[in-house]
């Protein structure tokens, strides 16, 4: 590879990258080929340089296989440290990858944002399912080599959301995963436990397949709740507990003009929440709930007026002569 153009200085910083190769192999036959019928660009995005994020536009070959019986007759040259369809090099999947066993796939993102690599909560759950299947090999034999397991945590995993699901066990004591099971189910849970005699605490969710398998498979082993729902029960309970109040409202007081009439409901105090054209009856109104306690707050929200209309009927002895209906 040979650098051809340097752009930029600060964020992003994009380096353009010219293929100096004249043979490439077949990945179909693997015979060598050094026909280069034409060249393609593609956009990578490569490891931060410091807080300055790194693209990479790489312009590599296509050769064409001289073998008639090869049915790849047009192939793409094969950059080592660039996987075919991939949008970012090797270096920063892995980069990325390692974020994500440490912690969540949405966490990740923004931690992965900061240091300037662009990866969706989606990708990094998609690499996450395709390196799944080599991983609890790798874990049971760091397991032996650390010792027995004590304590272990059981939760759903995701091969295909919405469609298939599997369990997934965490080791307590490191923290990370020793086995993932094909799917959910108590006899699943129960057979792999049975495994695994030493285990004496068993942290899971509250689902019943998972307490049963517990009880079948390791009745020696204490369940307790995760972290996760031991938060999730408490906060259900403070939401209960801190729920809005509902002060007293207080009792309607008599008309203290004493005008009402047997055609006409009462016209005051108004019902709360009512909003009035006539000043006369909310000036009225306000007056007789002012006198019960009602402060300037509570009757500007009933009335749905502002605070300074209620203190200027408040002030006034009777209503406005300006606003009164059919007044000048």
């Amino acid at each position: 590879m040979t650098i051809a153009l340097v752009e930029g200085h600060t964020s992003p910083i994009r380096l353009t990258l010219v293929s100096s190769v004249t043979t490439a192999c077949c990945p179909g036959c693997g015979t060598p080929s050094a026909r280069i019928c034409s060249t393609y660009r593609r956009k990578l995005q490569e490891i931060p340089y410091g807080s300055a994020a790194v693209e990479l536009l790489l312009i590599v070959h296509r050769f064409r296989c001289d073998v008639p019986a090869c049915t790849q007759h047009i192939f793409c040259e094969r950059v080592p440290w660039a996987p075919p369809y991939q949008r970012r090099t090797q270096a920063c999947t892995d980069r990325i990858l390692t974020l994500a066993w440490a912690m969540s796939a949405s966490a990740t993102q923004r931690v992965a944002a900061t240091e300037g690599m662009q990866a969706s909560r989606t990708t990094i759950n998609r690499w996450l399912v395709r390196w799944a299947e080599t991983l609890p090999l790798t874990r049971r034999v760091a397991a032996a080599d650390t010792g027995v397991l004590t304590g272990v945590g059981i939760d759903d995993w995701a091969w295909a959301k919405g469609r298939r699901y599997g369990t997934v066990v965490v080791d307590l004591t490191t923290h990370q995963p020793v086995d993932v099971l094909p799917d959910r189910r108590a006899v699943t849970v129960a057979d792999w436990l049975r495994h695994h005699p030493t285990i004496r605490v068993i942290a899971r969710d509250r689902a019943g397949s998972y307490a049963k398998g517990a009880r079948e498979g390791a009745p020696q082993a204490q369940q307790v709740a995760d972290r996760f729902h031991l938060v999730k029960n408490w906060g259900e309970r403070i939401a209960v507990l801190v729920q809005p109040w509902d002060p007293p409202r207080p009792a309607a007081a008599p008309d203290p003009m004493n005008r009402s009439t047997p055609d006409a409901p009462p016209s005051s105090p108004l019902a709360e929440g009512t909003r009035t054209a006539d000043p006369q009856a909310r000036w009225e109104a306000v007056h007789a709930l002012h006198r019960e306690g009602l402060s300037l707050w509570a009757n500007a929200d009933r009335f749905h007026c502002t605070c300074q209309t209620v203190q200027q009927d408040l002030a006034a002895d009777q209503p406005r002569a300006s606003t009164i209906p059919g007044s000048r």
